[in-house]
């Protein structure tokens, strides 16, 4: 009984020392933690899916929507307009061929050694981050 109390103990043990040094791991070359890097998959994910619904609502209708106008035409999902703190917006050209998905987040607090990047995608589905 002695050696399972023991056990379970240093297991639990391993299992705090890993958690704790995963949170603290530095950042990485583009100035993001894994956590970070995790919720920047996420935010991308969401605005593939925005600017597929508007890809989509500019070959059917010729028409640039707004991401509001996307959710009430039930495109996409409301829960996508937030995303991880980053907020998206829509910008169209005049010939209404093209368009550009933003996602931006408020600025880190001064002395934080987080950095969230802009993301834009475009017509071509392509993703950008602007740091």
């Amino acid at each position: 009984m002695r050696f399972l109390s023991f056990l379970l103990a240093g297991i639990g043990l391993l299992f705090l020392s890993s958690y704790l040094y995963l949170r603290r791991m530095g950042l990485d070359a583009k100035g993001t933690t894994i956590s970070q890097s995790i919720t920047l998959a996420f935010v991308q994910r969401d605005m593939y899916r925005i600017a597929d619904a508007e890809r989509e609502q500019l070959t059917t209708q010729s028409e640039c929507f707004s991401v509001d106008e996307l959710i009430s035409s039930e495109k996409m999902n409301p829960n996508d307009k937030e995303k991880g703190g980053y907020s998206f917006s829509i910008e169209c050209d005049g010939g209404g061929t093209n368009f550009t998905v933003t996602g931006t987040h408020p600025p880190a607090p001064s002395g934080s050694p987080l950095r969230w990047p802009v993301l834009v995608i475009d017509q071509s589905m392509a993703f950008q981050e602007v740091y």
